[in-house]
């Protein structure tokens, strides 16, 4: 069996991804904000701004990315959700796995629903529970109401999302969204330098930098043996957040079949204190979705793992 290839991130990368991967729960209780770069996401992605009562929609196809805006409640109990039934909505990193089958409570939940997969694996390690947090409708307008965990937008706009909002596609809920890096960078007049985006995005770019080429040399390893990528996975909190043994992602790994483009390719979100990396697999055309997090040394580990067809 080969030697593991062990990754050692730069000192100065190492001490920016420890405090933007290992932040401990309670440095977040006031709320996480997603700082989400336009060309880390896919063509789709949603943000909810929790805060601003938003459904934020980014879309990549064009050359620019196109921002819409709807309203958007969530759950009547403010704060991030931890535990079954306190009518909390979540602040993480998410997918909508399916399309929630009929019949529906209409004036509860309108004519459609998404369900997305809180709790991800993140979510377990830190002990939160619950689950059913759907994208839906109510059967009348949604101003100055609530919900019980869910965000709920207008009829019309769930209705738009019949066809859109497949499995896979990525719903990342905060309390605030900072879209000013969702706009592009201003063009320097005849003249003058060339200008920095505002507000500076250098922390995220270093952050999703460090991200991909762990990632990349994820991916390098695997693509000798197995074993050898078993080396950017920790055991302990791979178990706590529900994943398989070692053993059993041993033996998935030695079947997997990765993009034949480079990890460069991924896609990256930031989470709160944890980062999620996805990509489509090759042939099946399932997402693919790793979650990050740090070790004692500020190296990257991979802590859950997971599929969306």
């Amino acid at each position: 069996m080969k030697s593991p290839i062990r990754h050692v991130l730069h000192p100065a990368l190492a001490v920016l991804f420890s405090a933007a991967i290992l932040a401990p729960s309670a440095a977040l209780a006031d709320g996480w904000t997603a700082r989400l770069l336009p060309d880390s996401l896919p063509e789709l992605t949603f943000a909810a701004d929790k805060a601003g009562r938003e459904l934020i929609r980014i879309d990549r196809k064009g050359a620019s990315p196109r921002i819409i805006r709807h309203d958007c409640i969530h759950g009547r109990v403010e704060g991030d959700k931890q535990k079954q039934g306190d009518l909390k909505t979540p602040e993480g990193v998410y997918f909508v796995t399916r399309k929630v089958a009929g019949p529906l409570d209409f004036m509860e939940y309108g004519p459609h629903a998404f369900a997305l997969d809180y709790p991800n694996p993140v979510d377990r390690l830190r002990g939160k529970t619950g689950g059913g947090i759907w994208l839906h409708s109510k059967g009348r307008p949604i101003k100055g109401i609530t919900t019980r965990g869910c965000l709920a937008v207008e009829q019309d706009v769930i209705t738009g999302l019949v066809g859109t909002a497949v499995p896979g596609v990525p719903v990342v809920i905060a309390e605030h969204v900072d879209a000013a890096l969702l706009r592009p960078a201003p063009e320097p007049k005849e003249g003058e330098a060339e200008r920095a985006s505002a507000p500076d995005a250098s922390a995220e770019k270093k952050s999703r930098a460090a991200v991909l080429k762990a990632l990349e040399s994820w991916a390098a390893a695997l693509k000798k043996d197995a074993s050898d990528a078993m080396a950017y996975y920790d055991a302990k909190r791979f178990a706590a957040a529900g994943g398989d043994s070692m053993k059993e992602v041993r033996g998935r790994l030695s079947a997997k079949r990765l993009p034949r483009h480079g990890m460069s390719e991924a896609c990256f979100f930031p989470g709160p204190g944890y980062t999620v990396t996805s990509w489509r697999e090759a042939g099946n055309g399932a997402l693919h979705v790793l979650y990050w997090m740090t070790d004692k040394t500020g190296a990257p580990k991979i802590v859950g793992e997971k599929s969306i067809r």
